[in-house]
């Protein structure tokens, strides 16, 4: 994964209220506060075994632009903002999957950032205004998945 700066992580939560979404539960369903709730773009999750090893870094920090909204999961319930997967993000993801032999949990890369993991369809997304600040990625993240 790539995280968010720590700039962006405090625009984003600020946002994220200002536009009535609920950041108060982690992707695991569990009650968080919401100063605790990660701003990330996952680049790729493995549905195979592999060793990568852990680490946490800071990385040259990739600005991207935002194209859209999109409710993901298995019944759309989950809101994110798209991005296009711009050359950075593909190199590492390229480069995890080459290097690690990761057999990817979805092949089409679809970058986005969750904004809620306790939505119930409000507020509607074709309603809500895009960030205007700069999202700004400065971590790279490799850990276990959270199941």
């Amino acid at each position: 994964m790539i995280y968010a700066s720590e700039k962006t992580q405090s625009s984003m939560r600020s946002w994220c209220k200002a536009q009535g979404f609920n950041i108060s539960k982690n992707y695991s369903g569990k009650d968080i506060k919401p100063e605790d709730f990660d701003f990330h773009i996952t680049i790729v999750a493995s549905k195979n075994p592999v060793f990568v090893p852990i680490t946490q870094h800071q990385i040259q920090p990739i600005k991207l632009k935002p194209y859209g909204f999109e409710a993901l999961g298995v019944e759309q319930k989950v809101p994110t903002i798209r991005f296009e997967p711009s050359t950075p993000l593909k190199i590492l993801r390229e480069f995890y999957i080459k290097i690690y032999g990761i057999q990817p949990t979805f092949e089409n890369f679809k970058p986005h950032m969750t904004v809620s993991y306790s939505w119930k369809g409000r507020p509607k997304l074709d309603k809500v205004s895009l960030p205007t600040f700069p999202l700004i990625f400065d971590q790279l993240i490799v850990k276990d998945f959270e199941t």
